[in-house]
């Protein structure tokens, strides 16, 4: 875990005391699965616009496409407040990239629509086909949007359909289809409201889910991901002798593996290249060893492998990396997840208290830059991950670790009698605060640095005046009891000196 301290001198301290939307007229959608599992999506939408914000908002509209998903077909017209109606043309039609965080290349894109001429009154219209072969026989739809929406159709067809609908119905509803599948429908649907200073996807809104195949358990979802992992060439001689010089044999097994996930963290930088089934399948981990580079399914290969070269057990852990979203464990499917950490069984390796175990497993996220093992990023705690075995998989539960994540404000002034007041004020973070504004001092310089922590304490002490910044950071990579018991003095905070003196890595 990482922890910062900022500091500052202060003198003078002094006390410092919410739109309409379009409207979607006609969403239409029909998905109907073939017999051999291609899909073929017909959409069909009418969105008319209420205000100048929705100008903005549906200057331009794009449909999501990759190498397994075609765009058969595509249409769009805008139709202004006296009924006049005009076409978008090819040259209005463009073709962009799909990026992300560290994605350098993928095969994902999208085919976006600019609509020319748009003024309040205005209506869109798109209808567009997307031929699909998806890699794993599930999917799902979140129903509403942002916009309310006059009339909704969803249409799911074909043989062998098992579906679900999750979420608040409301006015919804839904039939069942003669030969398989399923219809939902409604008028006058209000849009997606959450609560007032809700976190950003708190809103909970009606999920359609579902599958066409016979093969329907997480047990079978683990062994499609073991199987590309089978495709890979493993255990190769440069692994094999990575391990050998990262670890020796007097260190225990804990030992062992701070060492090996500290190398993965810091020596193989994130990056990520997405090609077809590449956004499931990793890389080599002679590979990414080779090119010093990968992504998170990558990063976590290698350090299994790695520590199977030192005999402890590791299992890829399929998770969804999100502090607002789960997944739906009563729908396997591998789409559900966007990340990928390691599980090392915890009898295979020493632990202690404030470990992040759960279910029988300790979490690895060897994406984190920063941390030891005892510290697991907020975005994967308190989640259901599907843990990938020898028969299959599955799932289990990561742990909440609150105590590892803090901030505290220690303020200590001397008041004159004439009212003005002098003192040191100190911001103590720790988790990921703290390590979000280690990573933006490692690339910025000092004086930029000072800057941005006077900011901090402007903002938390509105109307003092501030001098003498200072600030440092450290990270234990063993538990501070485990420091407190091989130093010669008991500290209630280390200090970086203290922890090398103990033998605990800063």
């Amino acid at each position: 875990m990482h922890r910062i301290w900022f500091w500052s001198a202060i003198s003078v301290l002094v006390a410092v005391p919410g739109a309409e939307a379009a409207t979607i007229l006609s969403q239409k959608f029909a998905l109907d699965v073939t017999a051999s599992g291609t899909l073929r999506e017909r959409t069909a939408l009418k969105v008319r616009l209420e205000t100048r914000d929705d100008l903005d908002a549906w200057s331009h509209y794009s449909v999501y496409l990759d190498e397994h998903r075609d765009l058969e077909s595509f249409s769009a017209s805008v139709t202004d407040s006296r009924g006049k109606t005009t076409e978008v043309r090819r040259k209005r039609q463009d073709r962009m990239e799909y990026s992300g965080e560290g994605i350098v290349e993928s095969s994902s894109y999208y085919q976006v629509v600019e609509f020319p001429g748009l003024a309040v009154g205005s209506t869109l219209e798109v209808t567009h086909t997307v031929v699909s072969s998806p890699y794993y026989p599930t999917s799902q739809l979140g129903l509403l949007t942002s916009d309310p929406i006059a009339e909704l159709e969803v249409v799911v067809r074909g043989a062998g359909i098992r579906w679900r609908l999750d979420g608040p119905r409301g006015d919804l509803q839904v039939e069942e289809l003669e030969g398989g599948g399923v219809r939902v429908f409604g008028r006058n649907l209000d849009a997606i409201d959450p609560p007032e200073l809700a976190a950003a996807g708190s809103a909970v809104q009606p999920m359609l889910r579902f599958s066409w195949s016979e093969v329907y358990s997480w047990q079978a979802v683990g062994r499609w991901y073991r199987d590309l992992l089978d495709d890979l060439p493993r255990d190769t001689a440069a692994v094999q002798q990575l391990a050998s010089e990262l670890t020796h044999e007097d260190q225990t097994p804990r030992q062992k593996l701070e060492e090996l996930l500290t190398y993965l963290r810091k020596k193989i930088r994130y990056v990520a290249v997405e090609v077809g089934i590449g956004g499931y399948q990793p890389s080599s981990p002679g590979e990414v060893l080779s090119r010093k580079w990968g992504d998170c399914k990558d990063k976590s290969l290698l350090l299994i492998d790695l520590l199977g070269q030192v005999g402890i057990a590791a299992h890829p852990a399929l998770i969804r990396l999100s502090r607002d979203h789960r997944i739906e464990p009563e729908f396997p499917s591998p789409g559900q997840f966007n990340h990928l950490i390691v599980a090392v069984p915890a009898t295979a390796i020493e632990v202690y208290d404030d470990d992040p175990i759960a279910d029988g497993y300790l979490f690895l996220d060897p994406t984190q830059i920063y941390g030891a093992a005892r510290w697991l990023h907020p975005g994967v705690q308190d989640q259901v991950a599907l843990i990938v075995t020898a028969d299959g998989g599955h799932l289990a539960h990561t742990p909440l670790q609150p105590s590892h994540e803090s901030r505290a404000l220690a303020i200590d002034l001397t008041v004159s009698e004439d009212g003005d007041a002098t003192g040191r004020a100190g911001l103590h973070l720790e988790g990921s605060l703290a390590t979000r504004f280690i990573a933006q001092m490692e690339n910025a310089p000092p004086e930029r640095t000072a800057e941005d922590v006077l900011s901090i304490f402007d903002s938390l002490l509105p109307g003092a005046q501030l001098s003498e910044v200072g600030w440092r950071s450290w990270s234990a990579k063993f538990p501070e009891s485990v420091c407190r018991r091989r130093s010669s003095s008991t500290i209630s905070s280390p200090r970086p000196e203290d922890l090398r003196r103990s033998g605990c890595r800063a």
